[in-house]
């Protein structure tokens, strides 16, 4: 027997990890990733995009989900998917990793079940005029961006570690010792 009705959508789950909801909340997801002033700088597609981050933390609970990363580092993460069990956090470790790596970022807007269909519509419409944008900017205006963006996010008074991988080793007579790579 079942006890709810099949053909009622199940509610989205929620983290259970209530702590690193309240830190990353206090700590990081307040501070925008873009400011009105970039909207000139870059192409229209990748402003959107960034508008669908916001900033977050490495805790604990990502360990099962991602690489070693320390704890309490700084990453991005989707706003329509934060805190749900199967959000999409990215965690980068330079600035030319975010450039480099942002088809990911794009990709999971696509695919995320919580971010409205006419979102992705705009996104996917704006997609098409990016290169066409991007060609009439300043050369070196996108690695302008990602840079001040990097800024904003470990720039704010406070130390936040940047992420790095970190290897477990092995020694024969001390147990496992984690080091920064």
């Amino acid at each position: 027997r079942f006890n709810r009705d099949p053909a009622v959508p199940l509610a989205p789950a929620i983290s259970l990890d209530i702590l690193a909801q309240v830190a990353s909340d206090v700590t990081t997801a307040s501070r925008p990733l873009v400011l009105p002033e970039d909207k000139d700088t870059i192409a229209e597609f990748l402003f959107a995009v960034m508008e669908q981050l916001q900033p977050c933390r490495f805790t604990e609970a990502d360990r099962n989900k991602r690489r070693l990363k320390d704890v309490g580092c700084i990453g991005v993460e989707c706003k329509h998917c934060a805190g749900q069990v199967e959000s999409r956090k990215f965690f980068w470790s330079s600035v030319n990793a975010v450039e480099s790596n942002f088809v990911s970022v794009h990709t999971h807007m696509m695919e995320c079940r919580m971010i409205p269909e006419e979102t992705k519509n705009r996104l996917a419409e704006l997609k098409k005029l990016r290169k066409e944008q991007t060609s009439s900017l300043k050369t070196g205006s996108q690695k302008a961006f990602f840079a001040r963006v990097w800024q904003r996010l470990h720039d704010d008074g406070n130390v936040m570690p940047i992420c790095q991988e970190i290897s477990p080793i092995i020694h024969s007579d001390k147990p496992e010792i984690l080091r920064v790579r």
